[in-house]
């Protein structure tokens, strides 16, 4: 929720009142009511601390210093009463009615020129809150202590008030003030339909909306209730029939609660549209257990070019549900527009199609048939996968957070790319528009953490995979972490956050191919972490032992290395990390050019006597990436 009119609250003495309730589920860090800047140079919050258990109020100064009373617990079964005041030399929180900590302020203070917002930054959407709030009230003087001890059990005081929420089925101002506030909720999946329509969920508020011709439609196409909302929880996915034109179907992946036993599951919902509207509501696949903490939900949906809809399912509570082919979870599911399983599925009587999964945000096929999904990692890693028919794609065996996966005799398929940074990839699309030729028939995928566009190529030579990934240069209106992208029937490029936006013009595009480095490790031998160093001509490979190690004499790393990376290598050397005053028996290292499928390839060859994690650099010269 953003207050619109924040200017207002520019005064220097003030008093913030509210109810809480924490979600079950929650245990992260996020801000509560954000009126801070940045760099903390200017404005308030209240945030939670100490894994969701505790509250802060913290009032800036102008040198980026917090003045912060001790944090205050609070309860998930009940509501409590907070109450922060300042009166420039004092910081003081409440709760219900009574004073909890108050300390001395120094410094001089400013109000930030930002709005102010309920659960997220003021500065940045990101750190949404799992908490309900009530009865919003902000003051333009400190309150004293009897005055909060009455706001607490009479709710009367009224002098100096500048705004008041009651969030009584409206956001408005009911203080007389007009400080009215916006609903603001992740756009997190958009499609469009062939006549230009762009239907879209809205993860926490359950709606389902229209957008034509670039205005939201007042009535929602269906509104949602029963929902069980998380971060990774709540209204996710949307797709449309492919025969739409005639049956009407927009299915949609939907968190829910049990009415009988209060758990979380997830499922699809199918509707059908009537003139804008969603009728019909039909429950086509459910009982997929989620988990209570609200994370890993998955919940991407696409049709493929089989008529055959996709579901892409995380990994929910227990990580080891992705290798259990009986459970749905970590999985991409196949079924039937009806829900029903189809007869050609890879596991007979099951809608499982591939397994291996952590959490995964997009799906989407190319005309050819290919599918590509993008996957969310842990640390590190996150991916992009191409679908095989039951395909195993490892976790948690080989994903968490290892590089192992790159080892060529794995029974697990390795991702075509993935991401060492954390970028949290999201929705996928297939561009065919002539709006943008450079994309033409190529994925393009969004990114939550960086609030990129992505454009991925993938070609197959010599029974190679080859995979240009670019990185859309576009207009960006403000910082939003996009989650949601699409393509109009005109070309046009859409994508979405907490807000919804329409790419204007693009950049040339720059290029990076990528290559696959394939590793055969053994006696215990783990990747933890591998970088291309430009302007040192090295691949540096971080590396550690596993509890294989004990029954194994030595450990080995072969590695093939795509001459486009480093070609004529001439040394290899190790930089021990754990015990730099330990010894290591020197590395055995070739340095043979060989053709692997047509593609130049060196190989080298590393083995070791001692136990030790250790860097490895391998030197040599290297030709460009870039086209």
């Amino acid at each position: 929720m953003t207050v619109d009119k924040s200017g207002n609250f520019s005064f220097k003495d003030y008093s913030i009142s509210f109810w809480i309730k924490k979600a079950d589920w929650f245990h992260t860090y996020a801000p509560i009511l954000s009126f801070l800047n940045s760099n903390s140079t200017a404005g308030w919050i209240f945030d939670m601390q100490n894994n969701a258990t505790q509250v802060r109020f913290g009032v800036a100064n102008g040198s980026g210093l917090l003045t912060a009373p001790r944090t205050v617990p609070v309860q998930s079964d009940g509501y409590d009463n907070l109450v922060g005041t300042f009166n420039g030399s004092k910081v003081s929180l409440y709760i219900n009615g009574k004073l909890f900590d108050r300390v001395p302020y120094t410094g001089h203070y400013d109000a930030p020129k930002l709005r102010l917002r309920i659960g997220l930054q003021s500065y940045y959407n990101t750190d949404s809150l799992g908490a309900r709030i009530d009865d919003l009230r902000i003051y333009d003087r400190s309150l004293n202590d009897n005055e909060v001890d009455n706001l607490f059990n009479n709710g009367t005081v009224t002098k100096s008030l500048v705004g008041h929420w009651g969030f009584d089925g409206n956001l408005n101002d009911t203080s007389g003030n007009n400080n009215d506030a916006t609903l603001r909720s992740e756009a997190v999946s958009m499609v469009f339909t062939a006549d230009g329509r762009m239907f879209f969920t809205e993860k926490r508020t359950g709606e389902i909306r229209i957008m034509a011709n670039d205005r939201v439609l007042s009535t929602p196409f269906a509104k949602l209730a029963g929902l069980y909302i998380g971060d990774h929880q709540g209204l996710l996915g949307i797709t449309l029939d492919p025969k739409f034109k005639t049956n009407h179907y927009v299915y949609v992946y939907v968190t829910y609660e049990d009415k009988k036993t209060h758990r979380p599951f997830n499922g699809v919902l199918r509707f059908t549209d009537y003139h804008n509207q969603g009728t019909n509501a039909t429950l086509i696949l459910g009982g997929i257990p989620a988990d209570i903490y609200g994370n890993y939900a998955g919940g991407a949906l696409c049709f493929g070019p089989d008529d055959k809809l996709y579901v892409t399912v995380g990994m929910g509570s227990r990580p080891s549900d992705p290798q259990v082919i009986s459970s749905p979870l970590g999985k991409i599911l196949r079924i039937n527009r009806d829900g029903s399983i189809p007869n050609d599925n890879p596991f007979p009587n099951l809608p499982v199609y591939t397994l291996g999964h952590r959490n995964m945000y997009g799906i989407a096929f190319d005309i050819n048939g290919t599918g590509l999904v993008t996957e969310n990692g842990d640390s590190h890693f996150d991916e992009l996968n191409l679908l095989k028919k039951g395909g195993n794609y490892g976790y948690p065996n080989l994903q968490f957070p290892m590089l192992t996966s790159i080892d060529n005799q794995s029974q697990f398929i390795s991702p075509v790319r993935t991401y060492d940074r954390v970028i949290a990839p999201a929705q996928a699309i297939f561009y065919t528009g002539d709006k943008y030729p450079e994309l033409k028939n190529s994925f393009i995928f969004v990114s939550y953490n960086d609030g990129n566009i992505h454009s991925v190529r993938i070609s197959e030579k010599n029974n190679q995979t080859y995979l240009d990934d670019s990185v859309i240069d576009f207009k960006r209106d403000i910082p939003d972490n996009i989650v949601s992208v699409a393509e109009s029937p005109l070309g046009d490029l859409y994508y979405g956050g907490y807000n919804i936006y329409k790419v204007d013009s693009i950049s040339p595009l720059s290029k990076q191919r990528v290559s696959t480095i394939e590793a055969n490790l053994s006696g215990g031998v783990e990747i933890n972490g591998m970088q291309l160093l430009l302007p040192e001509k090295s691949l540096v490979f971080d590396t550690s032992y596993n509890q294989v190690f004990q029954k194994a004499e030595k450990g080995s790393i072969n590695l093939k290395i795509p001459a486009a990376l480093l070609n004529n290598i001439h040394s290899v050397s190790a930089k021990l990390s754990s015990y730099p005053k330990t010894s290591i028996g020197i590395p055995v290292i070739s340095n043979d050019i060989v053709y692997e499928r047509g593609i130049r390839t060196t190989s080298v060859q590393i083995t070791f006597d001692k136990r030790v994690d250790m860097s490895i650099f391998i030197n040599g010269t290297r030709t460009e990436l870039f086209n």
